[in-house]
C-alpha cells in the first residue's frame, strides 16, 4: 500500500461526498490514514451544521452555557485578554483547567481559556 495515492484518494472521496454534504447540511472529513500490506484504516467525521435552522455550535453553546453561569446571549459574545479580541464560542466539559473555548478575531485560531478568567472579562450582562 506504500504505493496508493493517499492524497488522491482524500480529493476523491471529499468530491463523491460532495452531494451528501449539500444534501444534509453536514461537513464530511476523513480524519488519519493508517495502513498496512493490504488495506487502510480512518476515521470518518460527520459534524451536523444546522439543528432545527438554528447553528448546531450555537445549540450547544445554549445546551452548556448554564454549568458555567453564562447566559445563553454570550455566543460570539467579545471579550478581550493580552492585547487579542475573541469570541466565546464553546465549552469542552471534560477539560478541567480550561474549559471555555473562543476564537480569536484577529489570527481566526482557537484558544481555550479558564472559567475565572472568562468570567472576569465578559461583560457583566452575560453572566447568570
Amino acid at each position: 500500500m506504500k504505493d496508493f495515492k493517499f492524497g488522491e484518494f482524500r480529493n476523491d472521496f471529499n468530491h463523491a461526498v460532495a452531494a451528501l454534504k449539500e444534501k444534509y447540511d453536514v461537513d464530511i472529513k476523513l480524519g488519519n490514514i493508517t495502513y498496512d500490506d493490504v488495506k487502510f484504516t480512518t476515521r470518518l467525521t460527520v459534524k451536523v451544521n444546522t439543528i432545527n435552522g438554528l447553528d448546531a455550535e450555537q445549540v450547544e453553546f445554549e445546551r452548556r452555557c448554564q454549568v458555567f453561569g453564562i447566559s445563553k446571549d454570550a455566543y460570539l459574545a467579545r471579550f478581550t485578554s493580552g492585547g487579542k479580541t475573541f469570541e466565546l464560542n464553546g465549552f469542552n466539559l471534560r477539560a478541567r483547567r480550561m474549559p471555555i473555548k473562543a476564537t480569536c478575531i484577529n489570527d481566526f485560531k482557537n484558544y481555550k481559556f479558564t472559567e475565572e478568567l472568562v468570567k472576569k472579562l465578559l461583560p457583566q450582562k452575560y453572566l447568570v
